[in-house]
């Protein structure tokens, strides 16, 4: 058996992340011949897969904590632990790792909000150096960033989870039926576009068509609000807390379509889980973006807030529209097949000891 050791600090630290939802998908993928361990800030949370090696060094979920677990921790569980192989979700490594490292990455790169104070620039820097040595994977069906190549192509999926909503299952957090979902990463600049946009769009659509914003961590949430007061749109816009991997899930199948003005992201990335749960993507005409999400994208030639505001409008207001859209989406997803995937992470893993 080989044993692969997975980084399972998003999973404490943003349970409703990218990166802690891809986790959550190679958790659930392991094929045969694969022993996993899982290394944990803290006590492990519910509804993990059965099986697992689990290993807990409590850490505080914050700058200094994420740089020790990174470069201290997870190098002491590989050898504690005797994995082959560390694999993590995050766009970071450690610098001296214990052996091979995998990385899949799930972030939006620049732009994210960057790190801010000595401790987390320090992290980012030591993180930014294992990256360079580790071996990168990648969704065969879109380019991997300058960045990050060269990188090896596998198969994509999403946790099973995501999947098309039940006749008559209701979204958690008492959501109304119909509502656009945003789930971007908690950066200024980012957070100003998605409002600013929807300063056009809340008036037509009013308080029953809410935007809501999911996966915003404690910044990102006071920030939103901020601007929600200030430009009264307070009573338009739902600001979800940290939310399960179960929650998430629920909320992506109940939107009417997912709004994403940014770039497609890597692994797990909100338009992906959208597509997978057969929704519409509105955001910008920008070709990342569309070579993901092909015919299954409204995308919105002039990327400016007015023209993006008209484009979540059209979408939420034109039922053909909005279903056309939905089959496109459904059969942009069926091609993502978990076997593939785990037979595709298997062998890169099987070639790197």
């Amino acid at each position: 058996m080989l044993k692969v050791l997975y980084d399972g600090w998003p999973l404490m630290a943003a349970p409703d992340s990218p990166a802690s939802l891809h986790l959550l998908e190679l958790l659930a993928a392991q094929p045969a011949g694969i022993a996993p361990a899982l290394a944990l800030p803290d006590a492990p949370p519910a509804d993990l897969p059965a099986g697992l090696e689990i290993h807990v060094r409590h850490t505080p979920l914050t700058p200094t904590g994420a740089r020790r677990w990174l470069q201290r921790a997870l190098p002491d569980f590989q050898r504690q632990s005797q994995a082959a192989l560390l694999h993590t979700t995050q766009s970071a490594a450690p610098l001296l790792a214990a052996g091979p490292v995998v990385i899949s990455p799930c972030g939006f790169g620049p732009e994210e909000r960057p790190p801010s104070g000595f401790s987390a620039r320090l992290g980012a820097a030591l993180g930014a150096g294992g990256f360079s040595r580790a071996h990168i994977l990648w969704p065969n069906d879109t380019t991997p960033p300058a960045t990050i190549q060269p990188a090896r192509s596998l198969s994509p999926a999403v946790p099973a989870v995501f999947h098309p909503p039940h006749k008559g299952q209701r979204p958690p957090f008492d959501l109304p039926e119909d509502y656009i979902l945003c789930h971007v990463p908690a950066a200024p600049a980012m957070l100003d576009r998605v409002l600013s946009a929807w300063s056009w769009a809340h008036g037509p659509l009013g308080a029953d068509s809410p935007l809501v914003l999911l996966g915003l961590d404690a910044y990102g949430r006071a920030y939103a609000e901020t601007i929600l007061k200030s430009e009264d749109m307070e009573s338009s816009v739902r600001v979800l807390p940290p939310t399960a991997p179960a929650e998430a899930a629920a909320v992506y199948r109940g939107c009417s379509a997912l709004f994403h003005p940014a770039g497609p992201g890597g692994w797990c990335s909100p338009v992906r889980l959208a597509l997978a749960c057969s929704k519409p993507v509105i955001g910008p005409n920008r070709p990342d973006l569309a070579e993901l999400v092909g015919p299954a994208g409204f995308l919105i030639e002039e990327n400016d807030a007015r023209h993006l505001g008209g484009g979540v409008i059209a979408v939420l207001v034109k039922d053909a529209v909005r279903r056309e859209l939905e089959e496109k989406a459904a059969a942009r997803a069926a091609l993502w097949q978990p076997t593939a995937f785990a037979q595709a992470l298997a062998g890169v893993y099987l070639s790197l000891v």
